[in-house]
């Protein structure tokens, strides 16, 4: 025996997840199999880790070790009232690689969390959309219910 199979569809419109149910019915699929639910896109929903890891953070990391560098290089000749000495520059310079470091890291990883916030496109998906789900017991019946959701307009089946 089977396990059942869960096929989704995502659709724009309420319109569209109204289409789907009736041709769902019509596929013979009956209402205890069939489930809808109304899904809000949220900008915060589209954080994506595995993007900050690989795009987010080692820019953080450069930014910041160039400007630590910078920052440190400066406030070792500050304190040594302009008379560049090597333990103190060096010593400030390591410190504000590593501080700087650090904290580009982290403002990569925070910039990341907050990308989808700042990006205006973000507005657009407030509106949220219509997930229609189909149970199938069998090959044949998953075969009807992609047919069906894909007949409806739905943007992802799965």
């Amino acid at each position: 025996m089977t396990q059942p199979i869960s096929i989704w569809g995502v659709f724009q419109s309420s319109e569209s997840a109204t289409r789907a149910l009736n041709l769902l019915e019509r596929s013979g699929f009956r209402e205890p199999q069939i489930a809808v639910e109304k899904t809000f896109r949220h900008a915060l929903a589209r954080f994506d880790w595995e993007h900050a890891l690989y795009v987010r953070l080692p820019e953080g990391i450069v930014t910041g070790f160039a400007a630590g560098s910078v920052i440190g290089a400066l406030t070792g000749l500050l304190v040594t009232n302009g008379s560049p000495q090597l333990l103190p520059m060096a010593l400030f310079l390591l410190l504000g690689m590593i501080l700087g470091t650090v904290l580009g890291a982290l403002a990569g990883l925070v910039y990341a969390r907050l990308e989808p916030w700042l990006d205006p496109s973000s507005e657009t998906n407030a509106g949220g959309e219509f997930a229609v789900g189909v149970q199938c017991d069998n090959l044949e019946s998953e075969v009807q219910a992609r047919n069906a959701l894909e007949e409806a307009g739905a943007r992802l089946v799965q």
